[in-house]
């Protein structure tokens, strides 16, 4: 069974109480008509202290 984080949630690593966002999105191209575009879609859940990424 695979744990389920969402945004705001407190990181998963034992010793960080940083909180988990999803970072600006580089390269975006929905604007170019086709949404949603690789990078949004790749966008992980990390970290804002530690850098601890979502690997679902």
């Amino acid at each position: 069974m695979a744990l389920m984080f969402e945004e705001g949630d407190t990181c998963p690593e034992s010793d960080c109480d940083g909180k988990l966002e999803f970072p600006d999105v580089e390269g975006c191209r929905c604007h170019m008509g086709n949404p949603p575009c690789s990078p949004c879609v790749k966008n992980k859940l990390t970290c804002n202290e530690c850098d601890w990424e979502d690997d679902i």
